[in-house]
């Protein structure tokens, strides 16, 4: 029998133990109430709200934390709408053929989005907590949405790049108006309206008016400091560089412009980590959600012994491994637990979809797989020395 095969066939049929890893975590899940992706692709969005969910649990001493997942989606789809036309009006005089038009049209709606894009949404628009998860599930199921809006704004481009239609910009705000209005009107019907009020939660304890506004409760209680952050990904050559990248064209709010990344070293940013979860904060990853994703919710790649199956040994990193499209980021999750014993060294995350062995939302990451398949990372400036000798301007379809 070929000596491959024998090899993959031991992989497959591994006999796991996976108690031995959640052994290693004695402490309970920090979250009583965890938001599941269920059929969208808000998983960027999700990660940063567990974030802030944690945040708020050490800062009120409780975990009775829930916030509404699909207040900010909507806010989400409406912005990215906007962005849209905008873009379009810009570009109406391109031909069709244009790499950058062609990219707005290809790109007209979607769930996809990063962790400055949430950062984005809570600060313009707030946050609204929920007392009891129950109250929002409803199998929200973004794709049947993303495809009829997307219709309707590539519809609605087309009567912006008409030049006979459109002369002047008083017309491209007129069409524009009529097109966010039918926008909100779908979103609203087939999603929910966002809420404007919302009551201050118990564990706030505030004797003041119990009615304010998502963006009030975000100013006033939770106050999380996102400028202390920086999205950092994998790519930097040497050791100790660090290139400020900004992706041009590319967000889910038009006035914010760009969107800022840090290219660092693969060693940089594994230190990063483990300095941040040292210090009891989360961590903001984004990974290739399907490397080595075997049974009991473990993420490994120990088992796949690359060294036998070639004949000899290959030493492997995140940016090789990007560099070569072995894997790319695909899903974000949460980093809050590290541990150590017998089995290794080992990371705990916070998805977002059910661990049906754990009863939680918690995935257990081997050291290993981090530091191949963990292609971003959101990292509290201190932990990194931000020294930027190159700056550089990208346009999103050069790269995604």
């Amino acid at each position: 029998m070929n000596k491959n095969k024998d090899i993959l066939l031991d992989i497959l049929e591994k006999n796991w133990e996976p108690e031995q890893i959640y052994n290693m975590f004695p402490n309970p899940s920090p979250w009583k109430n965890e938001i599941e992706q269920e059929k969208t692709g808000y998983c960027w969005l999700i990660t940063e709200l567990h974030a802030l969910m944690y945040f708020m649990s050490k800062k009120y001493g409780t975990k009775d934390i829930y916030f509404s997942l699909t207040d900010l989606i909507v806010f989400d789809k409406v912005e990215k709408a906007n962005c849209f036309f905008e873009k379009v009006y810009k570009t109406r005089r391109l031909p069709t053929t244009n790499e950058e038009v062609t990219y707005i049209l290809t790109n007209a709606m979607s769930d996809r989005g990063h962790w400055e894009m949430s950062v984005n949404l809570i600060k313009k628009y707030g946050l609204v907590p929920i007392e009891k998860k129950e109250c929002e599930k409803n199998n929200l199921r973004t794709g049947e949405i993303n495809a009829v809006l997307a219709f309707l704004m590539r519809y609605y481009a087309s009567i912006i790049r008409d030049r006979e239609k459109v002369k002047k910009i008083n017309d491209f705000l007129q069409i524009k108006e009529i097109a966010m209005k039918k926008i909100k009107e779908i979103l609203y019907t087939y999603i929910k309206k966002p809420k404007e009020k919302i009551q201050i939660p118990a564990y706030i304890k505030k004797k003041e008016k119990s009615w304010i506004s998502p963006k009030e409760f975000y100013d006033r209680y939770v106050c999380f400091p996102f400028d202390d952050y920086a999205c950092f990904f994998v790519g930097a050559n040497e050791q100790d560089s660090v290139i400020k990248v900004s992706l041009k064209s590319l967000g889910n709010i038009y006035e914010n412009g760009s969107l800022t990344f840090w290219k660092i070293s693969s060693d940089v940013m594994y230190n990063g980590i483990y300095k941040q979860l040292q210090q009891g904060d989360t961590c903001w990853i984004g990974l290739d959600g399907g490397k080595f994703l075997f049974r009991d919710r473990i993420y490994d790649d120990s088992v796949f012994n690359i060294k036998e199956i070639l004949g000899y040994d290959v030493q492997l990193n995140s940016e090789m491994i990007s560099l070569y499209r072995m894997a790319k980021t695909t899903h974000s999750m949460l980093l809050f637990d590290m541990a150590s014993g017998e089995c290794g060294k080992w990371w705990r995350a916070q998805n977002n979809i059910e661990n049906y062995e754990t009863h939680n939302e918690n995935f257990f990451i081997s050291d290993s797989w981090l530091k191949k398949y963990v292609f971003i990372a959101v990292l509290n400036k201190k932990n990194i020395n931000m020294d930027v000798f190159k700056h550089v301007f990208l346009e999103p379809w050069k790269i995604l």
